[in-house]
């Protein structure tokens, strides 16, 4: 490599470490809520909750969204994990959603469904992971939440 090249490689690294640098860090998408908690499928053993998870992307510019992992507790019982594989693009400072379907062990959902019978909402906690890309920066954020929810459809 010559003296001619090596200047060349070093002022693209130069300005590629400033764009970088010029675009902030990347914050984490927040979670905000989760909504339209209901019953798809009922059977003997498994019964399919569908529900979406509300997002938001506090970044001024748009992200993808390349996987999500989370568990489902609602009343300190482990129903169900879910995982989204494909890929979402958000927008800039925009609020999005991801519909999940989660499969349960008839048992567990049983005895979540009596609590709710009784107090008309439940405890949900959701906990996991979710992967975002902006260029050819993946970062992995943690998913922590918790909150009552009114249940419909039991």
């Amino acid at each position: 490599m010559n003296i001619f090249s090596l200047r060349i490689l070093i002022v693209i690294n130069f300005f590629l470490l400033v764009t970088l640098l010029s675009c902030g860090t990347i914050k984490p998408i927040e979670y905000r809520k989760l909504d339209n908690l209901r019953l798809e499928k009922v059977g003997f053993t498994t019964t399919s909750l569908k529900m979406n998870l509300n997002y938001y992307n506090p970044n001024s510019f748009g992200l993808k969204l390349n996987q999500t992992e989370t568990a489902v507790y609602i009343e300190g019982i482990l129903l169900g994990q879910t995982s989204q594989d494909h890929q979402i693009i958000v927008p800039a400072k925009s609020s999005f959603s991801i519909p999940i379907t989660m499969d349960v062990v008839m048992k567990n959902l049983l005895k979540m469904g009596w609590v709710a019978l009784k107090n008309k909402e439940v405890s949900v906690k959701i906990t996991g992971n979710a992967r975002i890309q902006k260029g050819k920066i993946q970062i992995n954020f943690p998913i922590q939440y918790e909150e009552k929810q009114k249940i419909s459809g039991l």
